[in-house]
């Protein structure tokens, strides 16, 4: 008779709604990790490794993207590192660190400055996404921007730019 109450309350209890810590829980493990390009499309023109190669990682409060793009006799190599937070229904980040290398018939160029359509991502300040958690995949979106990260990987899509970035992840 016990283990017919002790399993009861088992399956009462696996039954009950997740704890918002459950959630939470959730949505940082699909969101944080190592993620390695497979797409990179602007607007239609689509390329893949080798032409192009980037990792995006979101980890312990730091964010780093590394890319690099060789197409149209045109090298463009970004190295970015900042910050981000994590809430329950928030996702923001933000870069302190820029770099951008260019080599373009012979000549090479450098920055250090973020281009002037990236200043909402420049630290101290941090462009915010707002969260959705269903069936398993998170959502996060901040104006046309959104991210959609999945258990295999994730996109990032601007739709007024009409970009798709798509990864797989390759360590949680």
């Amino acid at each position: 008779m016990k283990k017919i109450l002790l399993l009861s309350a088992l399956f009462l209890l696996s039954a009950l709604p997740a704890t918002a810590a459950d959630k939470f829980a959730e949505i940082r493990a699909k969101i944080e990790g190592t993620y390695e390009l497979t797409e990179w499309d602007d607007a239609g023109v689509k390329l893949t490794p080798p032409e192009v190669a980037a990792r995006f990682v979101i980890r312990d409060g730091k964010v780093t993207w590394i890319a690099h793009k060789n197409a149209d006799g045109k090298m463009v190599s970004n190295a970015q590192y900042g910050d981000y937070v994590l809430g329950e229904s928030v996702f923001a980040y933000g870069y302190g660190e820029w770099l951008e290398v260019i080599v373009e018939d012979g000549k090479t160029y450098v920055s250090r400055e973020p281009k002037p359509d990236l200043k909402s991502l420049t630290l101290p300040t941090m462009r915010t996404f707002t969260l959705t958690l269903d069936k398993g995949v998170v959502r996060a979106v901040a104006g046309p921007a959104s991210f959609e990260f999945r258990d295999d990987g994730m996109d990032y899509t601007h739709k007024t730019s009409g970009f798709t970035r798509k990864y797989k992840r390759v360590r949680n």
